[in-house]
């Protein structure tokens, strides 16, 4: 939504319109200000963030998130594929 470079953004889901649909990601700052818009927190719709120049706290807890996520996720992965191979090999 703010249209920074460098920063981590998270899939937020397809918008549609006018009969297409594309992809929408936004940054942490973002996706929270639209979300609370959303549940009418906020009045207006969320207008782009500023552009900052340096890391911010929500960037870096942002990638540390995102880091969790995919430990997690590349974990349930190997415990996925392990499971698996054990039943492969078992059924020989």
């Amino acid at each position: 939504m703010c249209q920074r470079s460098g920063v981590l953004v998270m899939w937020l889901g397809p918008v549609v319109g006018f009969g297409r649909s594309r992809p929408f990601h936004a940054c942490e700052p973002c996706a929270t200000r639209l979300a609370r818009w959303v549940r009418g927190a906020e009045l207006e719709p969320p207008a782009p963030t500023p552009r900052s120049g340096g890391e911010t706290t929500h960037e870096r807890r942002y990638e540390i998130a995102v880091n969790s996520v995919a430990a997690v996720t590349i974990s349930g992965l190997l415990s996925l594929t392990s499971t698996a191979a054990g039943l492969w090999l078992g059924a020989r």
